[in-house]
C-alpha cells in the first residue's frame, strides 16, 4: 500500500484519498497493467450516467420534465464533460458527488446529503471545502425552518439537534487523508498537493 515504485518506501502520491482504493478493486478483479485504464474508464462511464441522472433530478425540481431531459442529455453528450469522465481520473466522481450534494440540499434529504458530502470530502481535498460549504447551507436551512425562536433568534436546544451531529461527519472526514498519510508515510501532506 502507498508504494508507487517497486522497492521504494511508501509515499502519499495520490491527491485523491478514495480513488486509488477504487482502482485497487479493479486490480483485484483482474484489470492489471494497461487494462487498469479500462477499469478506470468503466468507473467514469458509470459516474457519467449517474451524473446525467442527477442533472435530470436537479432540474426537474425547478423546471418541467421535458426540460430536465434536455439538460441531462446535453450534459451527457457534451465533449468536455465526457472527456473528464473518461480521462481515467477521479474528476467524474467529484462531479457526481457534487451533483448528488446539490440534489440532496435542494430536496432537503439530510442523510443523502451527509453521504454525498462525505464521499465528496474523501474523493478530493477541495471536495472537503465544498462539503463544509454544503454543511453550512444545510444548517442554515434547518435554522431558518425552526418554528420557535429563542434568545437572539436561535432555536431552543439548537446545540442538540441531530443535524449538527450528522453534519460533523463530512467535516471530520476531511482529516482522514492527512491522518492516513501521516501514519503510512510520516507526512500529512499528499505529495500531489505538495507538488
Amino acid at each position: 500500500p502507498y508504494v508507487y515504485n517497486p522497492g521504494l518506501p511508501p509515499t502519499s502520491g495520490a491527491t485523491s484519498f478514495l480513488y486509488p482504493y477504487l482502482l485497487a478493486v479493479g486490480d483485484l478483479l483482474g484489470f492489471r497493467g494497461l487494462n487498469l485504464g479500462m477499469w478506470a474508464m468503466q468507473i467514469g462511464a458509470v459516474a457519467l450516467a449517474l451524473s446525467a441522472w442527477q442533472v435530470y433530478r436537479i432540474v426537474v425540481l425547478v423546471a418541467p420534465v421535458w426540460l430536465a431531459g434536455i439538460f441531462a442529455v446535453a450534459f451527457a453528450l457534451d465533449g468536455w464533460i465526457a472527456w473528464h469522465f473518461m480521462s481515467g481520473m477521479e474528476t467524474g466522481l467529484v462531479i457526481l458527488f457534487a451533483l448528488l450534494t446539490v440534489y440532496a440540499i435542494l430536496s432537503r434529504r439530510l442523510r443523502l446529503g451527509v453521504v454525498a458530502m462525505t464521499l465528496l470530502a474523501l474523493i478530493r481535498p477541495e471536495g472537503g471545502l465544498l462539503a463544509v460549504i454544503a454543511a453550512a447551507i444545510v444548517l442554515l436551512q434547518v435554522w431558518r425552518d425552526a418554528p420557535v425562536r429563542g434568545r437572539y433568534g436561535i432555536p431552543p436546544r439548537w446545540t442538540w439537534r441531530r443535524e449538527w451531529l450528522l453534519l460533523l461527519i463530512p467535516v471530520l472526514v476531511i482529516g482522514v487523508q492527512p491522518l492516513v498519510n501521516l501514519l503510512v508515510t510520516g507526512s500529512a501532506v499528499a505529495s500531489g498537493n505538495a507538488a
